[in-house]
């Protein structure tokens, strides 16, 4: 079989888009939890909790970092989407270690993917 070659093309201009977008929010723990609390108390009186009833109490987070936080929940199972776009919690009581643990996860994630492209450009 012929050996085969490979050219890398590279510009700064690479290295600062793939930078942009490592700037993407990674929740942490206090963040997760606030989030959680806040599905917790729209759920005691109705039975699932809306998107725009869960931003309107976590007003702190962007428009762009709320659909992240959500998304990281509802891989993990904490949250479910219901058939009508609400949300509501897979277990009320959610352990502390679950919610630390997650964080962890996308931390790792995050110094993963500024590892591979420090790598990629050396």
């Amino acid at each position: 079989m012929p050996a085969a070659t490979c050219t890398l093309l590279y510009d700064i201009q690479d290295k600062r888009i793939q930078q942009f977008f490592l700037v993407r929010h990674r929740p942490g723990y206090e963040e997760l939890h606030e989030v959680c609390g806040a599905i917790r108390n729209l759920l005691i009186k109705q039975s699932t909790a809306e998107f725009d009833e869960i931003r309107e109490r976590v007003k702190q987070f962007s428009v762009r970092d709320l659909p992240v936080l959500m998304n990281l929940l509802e891989k993990a199972g904490i949250v479910t989407r219901g058939r009508h776009r609400g949300y509501y919690l897979r277990n009320k009581n959610i352990p502390s270690e679950k919610l630390i643990q997650l964080a962890n996860v996308s931390i790792e994630k995050d110094q993963h993917d500024r590892q591979s492209l420090e790598h990629m450009v050396s």
